[in-house]
């Protein structure tokens, strides 16, 4: 089996997951319900349960290359650090990534949703062609991404 990405979308509602090929196709996706009305710890397990399933259905950890996490901010990307989403009650000062990366032992990023998104449709979705977006999402919350030059603005902190 080729090597996968699994990725993961935290949401005020649910968990979406999927596995993906190393050039961007969906192999196979998955949904939980976040419990966010629960607190972290029901959201985290929702998460790993997730997670877990991704990778017994791409035959086990061997076949993922990394996990992909992305959640609402206010997040740090560079330290995998959620600071206080609006969306998701209980979820502060959380590192996301070291407890994934300990739980389950592949390598995790964290990125903010609504950049992940950005860049998912500069890369693969409907803003092929261009290097440069503004991308907005309205769901459970407001979200907002900046893509220069086919990368994610981050600013000085991390949380732009």
């Amino acid at each position: 089996m080729p090597k996968l990405i699994v990725g993961i979308d935290v949401g005020g509602t649910k968990v979406a997951g999927g596995l993906v090929s190393l050039k961007g196709r969906l192999v196979k996706s998955m949904v939980v319900p976040t419990r966010a009305n629960e607190g972290f710890k029901a959201s985290y397990a929702q998460i790993v349960h997730l997670t877990k399933r991704l990778v017994e259905h791409a035959g086990g950890k061997g076949n993922i290359v990394g996990i992909g996490i992305c959640a609402p901010g206010p997040l740090n990307p560079r330290t995998g650090l959620v600071i206080n989403p609006p969306n998701l009650p209980g979820w502060r000062n959380v590192p996301l990534t070291r407890l994934l990366q300990k739980h389950l032992g592949i390598p995790t990023k964290l990125e903010n949703d609504a950049n992940a998104a950005g860049l998912a449709e500069v890369l693969f979705g409907a803003a092929v062609g261009y290097r440069d977006i503004f991308y907005v999402t309205v769901s459970t919350g407001i979200g907002t991404g900046i893509i220069i030059d086919k990368k994610i603005y981050h600013g000085k902190n991390g949380v732009a």
